[in-house]
């Protein structure tokens, strides 16, 4: 099967890296940027620093002038929206929203895009913690490892989390998925260990601890959804939210820095790769990667996930995660969303 994501576009994308050899036959390494937008993320070092933003939510950047520092050729405005496009980007905002819709795969903001004065303007945080990784990717990754990943399987033990249609439930599904993803990782040369491998308990502050103390480079939380409307679908992906805004989900803001901030931008690419691998692998509808402090994802040391594969809660959804083959195709999804920014968090060593 072919493999190609539709993002990060960054200098030496062709480049072979040592650790091609993890990648499935028939990847194709997405194209080279044009010299001048090269260019132009050079200008961009400082934009996405590898500690916390600092900065809040009244510290603003015209849309305008964002796009201009990245090059985009084609900038279209009108009163609620505002587009960018090239030829290996799209991007759109909508005032008033979070919501943004990056090359067609939703991103939740840290903050809705504002009006101020004659323009649309974006926070400084969701500059430097969504648009430059989505847009300048490998170069964020300098000092970032590349050797080891961490699986979580949520819940287990007494603790079952959800329960779908015929007594399915979360532990066991998400288990599977996790044992599959390992597998595929492993024939691809990556270490993984799992914070459970059978039906055991443990607490939301142990599974990001062993993450750090087995000196994880990624982290990935793997669940499995519910809601109250059993027509709720699809596939959602969770990072941190910056400090001092709200979760996706509330309008509550946090001031604090948790340890889990420390690799906000990176996150956001872990995510969206992640994100775009189950997508592409298993034509679920798509809920965005959005932002919450779970406490898995506020005490990782490294870049870390939280995925929900599907809805037990939707019976058309439960079914299909009653299967091994759908399972299948969501543990091949994260596995090559993992497996991409690894090659890339290794290749930006070089750069």
């Amino acid at each position: 099967m072919h493999y190609s994501y539709p993002f990060i576009n960054t200098p030496n994308a062709n480049k072979a890296s040592r650790v091609d050899r993890r990648l499935p036959k028939g990847y194709t390494p997405p194209m080279p940027l044009p010299k001048p937008l090269l260019l132009t993320l050079v200008i961009l070092t400082a934009i996405a620093p590898a500690s916390p933003s600092k900065a809040g939510p009244h510290d603003q950047i015209p849309l305008q002038d964002l796009a201009a520092r990245y090059g985009f050729p084609s900038v279209n405005v009108t009163a609620t929206a505002v587009r960018w496009k090239s030829p290996y980007s799209s991007l759109s905002f909508r005032v008033g929203s979070r919501r943004l819709l990056f090359n067609n795969r939703i991103f939740w903001l840290n903050a809705a895009v504002r009006k101020t004065g004659k323009h649309a303007t974006l926070s400084r945080a969701d500059a430097e913690t969504v648009i430059a990784p989505l847009l300048r990717g490998r170069t964020l990754l300098k000092g970032k490892g590349f050797s080891m990943v961490v699986l979580d399987p949520g819940h287990g033990g007494p603790d079952s989390g959800t329960i779908g249609p015929h007594q399915l439930y979360e532990k066991q599904i998400v288990l599977d998925i996790s044992k599959r993803v390992k597998r595929k990782l492993n024939a691809s040369n990556v270490a993984v260990r799992m914070t459970r491998e059978k039906d055991s308990a443990l607490t939301l502050q142990q599974r990001p601890r062993l993450a750090a103390n087995w000196g994880a480079d990624a982290f990935i939380s793997i669940h499995a959804n519910s809601a109250r409307n059993k027509r709720a679908g699809g596939i959602e992906t969770f990072v941190m939210p910056a400090a001092g805004f709200p979760s996706t989900s509330s309008s509550k803001p946090d001031s604090k820095a948790y340890a889990g901030n420390q690799n906000d931008a990176a996150n956001t690419l872990l995510a969206g790769l992640i994100h775009q691998g189950m997508l592409a692998h298993t034509k679920a509808p798509d809920r965005g990667v959005k932002r919450a402090r779970f406490a898995v994802l506020r005490e990782a040391r490294c870049p870390a996930v939280l995925v929900e594969a599907g809805f037990l809660s939707n019976s058309k959804e439960a079914t299909l995660l009653n299967t091994t083959s759908y399972r299948d195709h969501v543990a091949e999804g994260i596995a090559q969303g993992i497996l991409t920014y690894l090659v890339r968090a290794e290749a930006s060593q070089t750069q």
